[in-house]
C-alpha cells in the first residue's frame, strides 16, 4: 500500500539531505516529516525551541517572517534547498502567497536519521535495503541507546553473520548469556517455561529488525527464554566480550566549547559538518564547511597529520564525522560538545 508520505519523499529526494539517504533511511524519513498545504493568505506558525528546524517549500510561494527579517520564497527559487530556522528563536510565521506546500522537519530527528544512515554505510555489514532495515534492532536495543555513535558503529563492525535452519534453538532458557543477536531474515519464536511447571509457552514472535539477548548480558544473568528459529533465518551476533567492552567503554572524544576555542587558537582546524544553509546563518570564525553527506567524497581535502575539531548543530552528525575521519587515518580529531547550539563565542553570518 502506498503511504501518504511517499509522494512527499519522492519530491524531497531533490533536497538535502534526502538526496543522499539510503533506501531504508529514506523510507523511515517519512515518520519525521510534517507537511502543510496552505492557501493564499493563510498562516502557519512554528514555535522555536532548543533545536533548529528545516523547512522545504515544494510548491507555490510564501513569506517567512522572523524576528530579524522577512524572506519571500518561491518553490522555483528554493528547488534543492532547505530553509534553516535556528534554535532559540521566537515563533516563525509562514504566510502563503497563492497556494503552497510546505514540509517541516525537526533537525534533531533528521540528524539522528542521517547519522545512523552514515554509520550503517560505514560498517559494511548491511548489503541490501532489507538488511539496512534491521539496523532498527540496534537503534532500539536498551544497551545501545545511550552509547556514543562510535561505540555503536564499532559494535556493528564486530558483528558476525550466522545462518540457522528452522527448528534451531539460538538461545536456551537457563543458560548464561553469551551474545547479543539481531535478526536480518526469518522468523523466530520466544518460548518460556512457566513458574510452576516445565511446560513451554509461546511468549512472542520476532522478525527482521528485532534484537534479543542483551538483557542477560546487562544483568550478568541467565537467559529467561528459549529463542527458536521458526523458519530458516540469518542473524548478526555480537559476543559477550565485545558487548561488555563497548557498553562499558565509550569511544567518543569530546571537548567543551571553551576548550575547543583554545585548541583552535593553538592550531586545530574546526570542521563544520552542517548543511550550507545552517552554516550561512551562523558559523564560528575560520571554520571549514564540509556537510556530513559530502564528507566521504571530500576526505582527501583533510591532512591525515592535521589536528581537527568537528562541530554540527548539537553533536550527532559531528560524532559520525569524527568516526569517518579516524577511518581515514586522521587520529587527532575531537567533537565539540553541544555543537553550535551551545557555542557561546563570536559567530559570523553569510546572509
Amino acid at each position: 500500500m502506498k503511504r501518504k508520505s511517499d509522494d512527499l519523499l519522492t519530491k524531497l529526494q531533490s533536497y538535502p539531505p534526502f538526496d543522499n539517504l539510503s533506501h531504508s533511511a529514506l523510507f523511515r524519513a517519512g515518520e519525521a516529516i510534517r507537511s502543510f498545504r496552505i492557501h493564499d493568505g493563510e498562516r502557519l506558525v512554528l514555535r522555536g525551541g532548543e533545536n533548529p528546524d528545516y523547512l522545504y517549500l515544494l510548491h507555490g510561494g510564501v513569506e517567512v517572517r522572523r524576528e530579524d527579517r522577512t524572506d519571500r520564497l518561491t518553490a522555483e527559487e528554493q528547488k534543492g534547498k532547505l530553509y534553516f530556522f535556528p534554535a532559540g528563536r521566537k515563533p516563525l510565521e509562514v504566510e502563503a502567497v497563492g497556494d503552497a506546500l510546505v514540509c517541516h522537519v525537526g533537525a534533531a530527528d533528521l540528524d539522528e536519521l542521517v547519522a545512523w544512515d552514515q554509520m550503517a554505510r560505514a560498517s559494511g555489514i548491511f548489503h541490501t535495503p532489507q538488511e539496512e532495515a534491521s539496523l532498527r534492532g540496534i537503534r532500539e536495543t536498551r544497551a545501545f541507546r545511550a552509547l556514543p555513535f562510535e561505540a555503536v558503529y564499532e559494535a556493528m563492525r564486530r558483528m558476525q553473520r550466522k545462518t540457522a535452519p528452522a527448528g534451531t534453538d539460538i538461545v536456551t532458557q537457563g543458560e548464561p548469556g553469551d551474545a547479543f543477536y539481531l535478526i536480518v531474515e526469518g522468523r523466530l519464536e520466544v518460548w518460556r517455561r512457566g513458574i510452576y511447571d516445565n511446560a513451554q509457552q509461546l511468549a512472542a514472535t520476532l522478525g527482521p529488525g528485532d534484537g534479543f539477548g542483551e538483557e542477560a548480558l546487562i544483568l550478568k544473568g541467565t537467559r529467561n527464554a528459549t529463542v527458536r528459529a521458526a523458519t530458516p533465518c540469518t542473524l548478526l551476533w555480537l559476543g559477550k566480550a565485545d558487548f561488555d567492552e563497548l557498553v562499558a567503554t565509550p569511544l567518543s572524544r569530546t571537548v567543551v566549547p571553551k576548550v575547543a576555542k583554545a585548541m583552535i587558537e593553538n592550531g586545530h582546524v574546526l570542521v563544520d559538518v552542517r548543511y550550507e544553509e545552517e552554516y550561512d546563518e551562523s558559523h564560528a570564525p575560520g571554520s571549514q564547511l564540509i556537510p556530513l553527506p559530502d564528507l566521504r567524497r571530500r576526505l582527501k581535502e583533510l591532512d591525515p597529520r592535521g589536528r581537527y575539531l568537528v562541530i554540527c548543530a548539537a553533536g550527532k552528525r559531528a560524532s559520525v564525522a569524527a568516526l569517518l575521519m579516524r577511518q581515514h587515518k586522521i587520529s587527532d580529531v575531537a567533537v565539540v560538545e553541544g555543537g553550535m547550539r551551545d557555542w557561546p563565542f563570536e559567530t559570523f553570518s553569510n546572509i
